[in-house]
């Protein structure tokens, strides 16, 4: 079978609620991940607002949109069809929005990812992310790595570096990489806030180790998206200097750009700072504000929908980009507006407000 699209990697449960008192402690600190400190006696379902994440926040709008998309994760084992009641939750939203099955793996030992997340008036919110069965996910495996290429995937997309033991040593996603683009398969790496206090991390031009790996893989990346903090930490870890956000990218085209044709960018709120080409030719950087303000239910997300967005465009024009074509402010705003769309929905049912791709590209055209 031949995917547009394979997601790889964290797979979770989001639950969220303001009375996580058990995460008073990191309240602020953005992301933390540590296993160890899963809950074992929560109903989940119970104490707080369940949702998925991770790749749970891209492959149903993409799908609810018209594209052909699957996900390789680990999954834990129980009681529940087979699965563990956080498991079953996402198997069920795997089935009811069309996702491909095909790369779901069961894990005996381990329980199904959740994040537990603690909302901020700031809008900094608290996250405690337990990885549990996705930190031994090797993607190097070779009853793995043949179960991608069996899919056929387009664009493959891994989530995220930092977050998953296995695939974070010994430059595992930087070799998975280069043997993809071997298979003609367009890859797309995603990395996180691995900071207490971004700002001050900025300012203090600090060096962060987690992202040290991510020079390798850009190498072998065709799609790369960041936010604003987070490159401007990559900047520092990688002993750039620069002065606004255009500096960044035409650094990485410098230094990543070959004969592979590439999409970077960079979101800071309602603006998006991208480039688009190979060494030959380069689009950009393009800056684009959204037209798409809306009052958000929740930010958690908003990144990963913006990339659903670009992707879906991707997806349906294929050729364009692969020729070096693509119409940049359409992708972009494709990304705008999903975005939009999914962090104005109920917490409920974050997917309700995604329509069909005709739908939205008519939304875009509409308001050029």
């Amino acid at each position: 079978m031949k995917l547009d699209i394979l997601l790889a990697g964290t797979t979770c449960v989001d639950v969220t609620s303001e009375k996580f008192n058990f995460i008073e402690d990191i309240a602020g600190d953005g992301l933390v991940i540590d296993s160890s400190r899963m809950p074992t006696n929560m109903n989940f379902f119970k104490e707080g607002t369940v949702s998925g994440g991770g790749t749970l926040n891209i492959a149903p709008l993409i799908s609810i949109a018209g594209g052909n998309v699957g996900i390789l994760t680990y999954l834990g084992k129980g009681v529940h069809k087979g699965l563990d009641i956080c498991g079953n939750f996402i198997y069920n939203l795997l089935l009811k929005y069309k996702i491909n099955t095909d790369g779901i793996l069961l894990h005996d030992k381990m329980p199904t990812s959740v994040s537990f997340i603690k909302p901020s008036d700031d809008g900094r919110d608290a996250i405690l992310h337990c990885p549990n069965a996705v930190d031994q996910l090797n993607l190097l495996k070779r009853k793995i790595y043949n179960r991608i290429l069996s899919l056929r995937p387009w664009i493959f997309y891994h989530l995220y570096l930092g977050c998953i033991k296995e695939m974070d040593k010994n430059d595992r996603i930087a070799k998975l990489f280069k043997k993809l683009q071997f298979e003609n398969i367009i890859t797309m790496v995603d990395t996180h806030t691995f900071s207490k206090n971004p700002k001050e991390s900025i300012k203090k031009k600090e060096k962060i180790k987690k992202y040290e790996p991510l020079k390798k893989v850009l190498k072998y990346t065709n799609i790369f998206f960041s936010s604003y903090e987070e490159a401007m930490m990559i900047s520092n870890t990688f002993g750039y200097s620069i002065s606004k956000i255009e500096d960044f990218l035409k650094i990485l085209v410098e230094e990543f750009f070959d004969e592979e044709i590439k999409l970077f960018g960079v979101t800071d709120g309602l603006d998006v700072y991208s480039v688009y080409g190979n060494k030959k030719e380069v689009f950009g950087p393009l800056h684009i504000r959204s037209n798409y303000f809306v009052k958000p239910e929740s930010l958690v997300g908003a990144g990963d929908s913006f990339r659903a967005g670009v992707l879906l465009y991707l997806l349906k024009n294929k050729e364009e980009f692969e020729k070096n074509k693509l119409n940049l402010r359409e992708a972009i705003n494709m990304g705008n507006l999903i975005s939009s769309l999914y962090i104005s929905a109920p917490k409920e049912n974050r997917y309700t407000n995604i329509k069909h791709y005709s739908s939205l590209i008519a939304e875009i055209r509409k308001n050029r």
